[in-house]
């Protein structure tokens, strides 16, 4: 029943890093054969997050763990939730509202390790920071910049904010919030390919990568700027290597997205990346590939840093379908859902009674050492 969940093993190479520090992995052949999970995980556990009236999780977003302390964003309530490890509800942080200590809206948050704090993001410009234990700290003003996204601490006074702009503006700004001052603003992507990331910034070792969904790298974001660290070859994102260039040049913004949802169901383009993550051992993407047709497969490629060898978890099989949230050397966490629990606890030996009036069930998917 293990190989209910397909996973895909295929070989690829990783070169040696180059002058600049870039590493470089080639992934070939994503569906040449089937294989087992244990190829990563040695068990996969589950973690009922506790619903009440105080707490009731819909659209999980941001995800980071503190210890093995869960804390998440859910975007529709724009609420941040706090979970033990066992998905006991702790407590809520900050809320929605028009009050002095309370947001108008936010799109997720940014946890950070140093001052032991959390950073709720409001995507017209500011930053409400709160305790751990959910007391109110201050609210920030960011630098003017439309629609603020997603953020990730790269220490304890420097942030980096990502924003779903126009390409004639920086989608990457790092924000010194001691001196309230912009430290670097960079990297301009189309709008159109931008919509896909839900978190293109992550973390990884107390070091902030950012993702894109159309092409194969992976930058470094620090308070120099942005490097590429990783360069990962999955094949041509597209045949047309002008693409994204011309979709740049419509300058009706109606005509650009009417254009790109078009072509994307026409069979353009070989794969989008939703997410990617990292730790000691792996790198991690999670990607679909013929995006917009009926051959789009939703894969998980895990891709071992010390080998270069890849396995490839293909979640389109109906029964066992899951979207990662969350991911450290130790284990990933993955939310499950409801309609695919039972296909789950037969491959894993779940013993859960859940209902839609539960909260989300995680999937701690501990990796093999």
């Amino acid at each position: 029943m293990l190989l209910a969940l397909l996973l895909v093993g295929c070989k690829s190479s990783t070169d040696n890093r180059n002058d600049d520090g870039v590493q470089s992995y080639v992934v070939e052949n994503l569906a040449s054969k089937s294989d087992s999970i244990g190829e990563v995980f040695s068990r996969v556990e589950p973690i009922v997050l506790e619903a009440n009236d105080s707490c009731f999780v819909t659209w999980l977003a941001d995800t980071d763990c503190l210890g093995d302390t869960i804390l998440t964003f859910d975007r529709k309530s724009r609420a941040l939730y706090v979970f033990d490890p066992d998905g006991r509800f702790v407590r809520q942080i900050g809320k929605p509202g028009t009050g002095p200590e309370e947001y108008l809206t936010a799109t997720g948050f940014a946890l950070n390790r140093a001052k032991r704090m959390v950073s709720v993001i409001c995507p017209m410009g500011y930053l409400y920071n709160y305790n751990l234990e959910g007391k109110f700290i201050d609210k920030i003003g960011l630098p003017k910049r439309p629609n603020y996204h997603h953020a990730q601490w790269l220490d304890g006074k420097t942030l980096a904010l990502w924003s779903y702009v126009d390409e004639k503006e920086p989608s990457i700004t790092v924000f010194d919030q001691e001196n309230d001052s912009v430290i670097y603003e960079g990297e301009f992507d189309v709008r159109e390919a931008g919509s896909l990331s839900a978190t293109p910034l992550f973390n990884d070792g107390g070091r902030v990568y950012c993702g894109s969904p159309f092409n194969n790298e992976i930058k470094e974001v620090g308070i120099d700027g942005v490097k590429l660290a990783y360069f990962v070859d999955l094949g041509k994102v597209t045949n047309d290597s002008c693409y994204f260039e011309n979709l740049s040049k419509l300058t009706d913004a109606k005509e650009r997205t009417t254009t790109f949802k078009k072509d994307m169901a026409a069979g353009m383009f070989n794969y989008e990346k939703f997410l990617t993550l990292a730790n000691q051992d792996y790198l991690y993407l999670w990607l679909r590939t013929n995006p917009g047709t009926p051959e789009a497969r939703l894969l998980s490629v895990f891709i071992n840093k010390n080998d270069g060898s890849s396995t490839v978890i293909d979640n389109t099989p109906d029964g066992m379908r899951f979207s990662p949230i969350y991911m450290n050397d130790e284990y990933m966490l993955a939310e499950v859902d409801l309609d695919f629990i039972d296909a789950f606890s037969e491959v894993f030996g779940w013993n859960l009674n859940v209902t839609e009036d539960d909260n989300s069930v995680l999937a701690k998917m501990y990796f093999k050492k």
